[in-house]
């Protein structure tokens, strides 16, 4: 029962494909009055198995750990819908006796899957909250501010790894300004490296902890990193010290404050 309330959560939560679901279920009910008994209980399995595999923590955190689970969320959820989908389509086409009725089958699949798709999910949102990821309103507003400030369409940005973990999955073009063996090191409390992590560890520890490194060599290492935005908690108070390396605020969260490099 667990994993069939994961299933319902996972739709509701995501529900910006919600078409996609309701395209299943016409076809797996094509499907179903058109097939013979023995592919009928196949079809039926197949279906029922692969969703319940899909929709549970334990292939969450399975595929998470291999692919990270923005991944799993954003693209194998499909795995076992698309099949069932294509396979109904492609039924619909090879039992027309007809070319033209092939053709005017096949061109209304596309139509239906790339125009209609975006209408009726839309339709379907109404109602329902915009931010469907559940991503923390500061880190919106934070995402918000640099959208408007960017000239770059892939911005490089450094803040803590709990707001960086929000905001990569929602804006994909937000690129990490630091490595991710960096933000390691700062969770296992090796905050002074002495290999080629010594410059990534010093944004780390003034975004993130908001430490006062020795200002020319945070200067070198926000400039060899290519840091276009910082973002740090406002408690820090590192205003004056960011401006004198190069970075002005740009905007302010409810708890953070955003710089942007001058």
């Amino acid at each position: 029962m667990n994993d069939v309330n994961s299933v319902y959560q996972t739709l509701v939560k995501y529900q910006g494909n919600s078409f996609m679901l309701w395209l299943f279920l016409a076809a797996l009910i094509y499907l179903f009055f058109c097939m013979d008994r023995e592919n009928k209980k196949k079809v039926a399995v197949v279906s029922i198995l692969g969703i319940l595999f899909i929709y549970n923590d334990w292939a969450r955190n399975l595929i998470g750990y291999f692919a990270g689970t923005d991944t799993y969320y954003r693209f194998l959820w499909m795995i076992p819908v698309l099949p069932v989908i294509a396979k109904a389509m492609m039924d619909l086409v090879f039992r027309a006796k007809k070319t033209w009725a092939k053709v005017v089958i096949a061109f209304l699949a596309c139509v239906v899957m790339g125009v209609c798709g975006t209408r009726l999910s839309a339709i379907s949102a109404i109602g329902f909250p915009e931010n469907s990821y559940n991503v923390p309103e500061d880190v919106l507003s934070v995402s918000t501010l640099i959208r408007k400030d960017k000239t770059k369409e892939q911005p490089r940005v450094v803040a803590d790894l709990g707001v960086i973990f929000d905001l990569r999955p929602y804006d994909a073009s937000f690129i990490w300004g630091v490595s991710r063996k960096a933000y390691q090191l700062a969770l296992s409390g090796e905050w002074y490296p002495k290999n080629r992590h010594r410059e990534e560890m010093a944004i780390i520890r003034m975004a993130a902890f908001g430490l006062k490194e020795e200002k020319e060599v945070l200067r070198q290492a926000l400039e060899s990193r290519d840091i276009d935005y910082i973002i740090t908690k406002g408690e820090f108070g590192l205003s004056e010290f960011l401006a004198e390396i190069g970075y002005t605020e740009i905007g302010r969260t409810s708890t953070r404050i955003v710089y942007g490099r001058s």
